[in-house]
């Protein structure tokens, strides 16, 4: 499925095309991660890689493990917050993204061809300007418009570009077990 999409991406150092994600308590998380910050609390809203210049388009979410008491995988498209609004209030914002290897300036929004690219990482991306609160607040406020229970091997894809996404609380660390496969445009 992922090859029909675009080309499967290694997302981590060291890592491979699939990824495993489970809840960890944060003393377990690998530094710098999401994970790290919130353990099993709930994740902010963000995109995969999007800290990479090119994060990449689509990433594919498969439920290896579940449990009735499983977190969810909630989702919001930009595209639809504010009637549209939303997407163009912000088109201009830039921030400062922190990175292994530095920081630089970066923008919230990109065009590629008549696809725009919108990319968010609360953890290492710092918005700036003048509209900076708002977006911080629009974004943390924001409902899902989707909110998804997780059955075994139920497959998710998520356009990376156009939504962002995030993990609800999860119970324990053992509660679901997902692979992930990130994907750029070929």
């Amino acid at each position: 499925m992922a090859k029909c999409l675009g080309k499967p991406v290694i997302t981590r150092r060291g890592g491979t095309f699939v990824d495993t994600l489970r809840p960890k308590d944060s003393s377990k998380a690998r530094e710098g991660t999401i994970s790290a910050y919130c353990g099993l609390a709930a994740f902010p809203w963000h995109s995969d890689g999007a800290v990479d210049p090119h994060p990449p388009r689509y990433v594919l979410l498969r439920a290896e493990e579940v449990t009735a008491a499983s977190a969810r995988t909630e989702v919001l498209d930009l595209t639809r917050l504010d009637n549209g609004h939303f997407l163009r209030r912000h088109r201009r914002l830039t921030c400062v993204v922190d990175t292994e290897r530095g920081s630089y300036i970066g923008a919230f929004l990109s065009q590629q061809g008549d696809k725009v690219r919108a990319k968010w990482d609360p953890l290492r991306m710092q918005p700036l300007g003048k509209t900076a609160n708002a977006f911080m607040q629009e974004i943390s406020n924001a409902a899902p418009h989707l909110s998804y229970a997780w059955a075994v091997d139920d497959l998710l894809i998520v356009d990376n570009w156009r939504c962002l996404h995030r993990r609800t609380a999860a119970i324990s660390a053992d509660s679901r077990t997902l692979q992930r496969i990130a994907v750029k445009d070929s």
